[in-house]
């Protein structure tokens, strides 16, 4: 006996295809995706233990930097709104937890999903951005002391703190639109029309593109000014290295997306959880490492 299941959006921002025909039947068969190697304690421990491993690096580089100038500066404060955007993430991973194993081992359609999911899915995520954005920031303000003396490179920042933020606002849009009429989006069973199920999709896409972007035009700005400072090479080569740490975070949206676009129709709901909680952890600790480089460089 087969039926259609329509689940609603996901933490994502993506639905299931609800013309998918799925199985109904024994709600103990075995799961599908990463639900079937990764069991619930797996999955709450990789949201804490990264969030660990991120408030460690961020407690480091605060308590180094206040040991040495006794105060802390811009780029400090949004690493440290950051840390509190993916505590919260991580509160709201916990929460949804049991709803969202419900939603993996009934996605046959037998029982409907439990709307608590579609509840901690709109803010896990729009904290999820936030997070990444503060990250962004605390590299934008650590870059503006370097390219401050150079007038095209200080407007080329500007431009691309521009960029940035009209990205955010447009991440957060694409979310809050996806459904014809917003309140569906807290509703199992709607929001599911073939545009709208495009307009996720198109959602998905868009926040993954605009992130890549600004990272690399975050990275672009020290870079470009290398070949016109004063230093050996083999500094300059250590300094691309430095600047050139947003590609740690690149390369786990790149995992993340590949969640999205393996499974075809079905999308692997404990898969992008997973990944949704290792990226955030890995953005702060790398918006760590490389003022707290240079800030344990000076303390030696």
């Amino acid at each position: 006996m087969s039926a259609s299941v329509s689940p609603g959006p996901t933490a994502t921002g993506l639905a299931p295809n609800p013309t998918m025909p799925v199985q109904v039947g024994n709600p103990d068969a075995p799961l599908l995706g990463s639900a079937a190697t990764i069991g619930q304690a797996g999955l709450l421990a990789i949201v804490w233990i990264f969030f660990s491993a991120a408030t460690f690096f961020v407690a480091l580089r605060l308590t180094v930097r206040f040991r040495q100038n006794a105060s802390f500066l811009s780029d400090d404060y949004c690493t440290a709104f950051a840390w509190l955007c993916l505590l919260a993430m991580s509160i709201l991973q916990t929460v949804q937890m049991p709803s969202l194993w419900y939603t993996a081992y009934l996605m046959a359609g037998r029982i409907a999903p439990d709307p608590d999911t579609l509840f901690n899915a709109f803010p896990i995520i729009k904290l999820f951005w936030t997070a990444l954005w503060s990250v962004k920031a605390s590299f934008m303000a650590v870059f503006f002391r370097l390219v401050w003396p150079f007038p095209v490179h200080r407007r080329l920042w500007y431009c691309v703190a521009v960029f940035a933020a009209i990205a955010y606002i447009g991440c957060w849009l694409s979310s809050i639109l996806s459904c014809n009429t917003p309140a569906d989006y807290f509703r199992p069973g709607k929001c599911n029309s073939p545009h709208e199920i495009w307009v996720q999709g198109f959602s998905v896409i868009y926040s993954t593109s605009v992130d890549i972007a600004s990272d690399l035009m975050i990275m672009a700005l020290p870079i470009s000014l290398l070949p016109s400072l004063h230093l050996d090479f083999r500094r300059k080569v250590g300094l691309g290295i430095a600047f050139s740490l947003g590609l740690v975070i690149m390369s786990v949206y790149i995992v993340r997306m590949t969640k999205l676009i393996s499974g075809g129709t079905r999308v692997d709901i404990i898969g992008l959880a997973i990944w949704g909680a290792i990226e955030p952890a890995v953005a702060v600790i790398v918006g760590c490492l490389l003022p707290l480089g240079h800030l344990c460089a000076e303390e030696l």
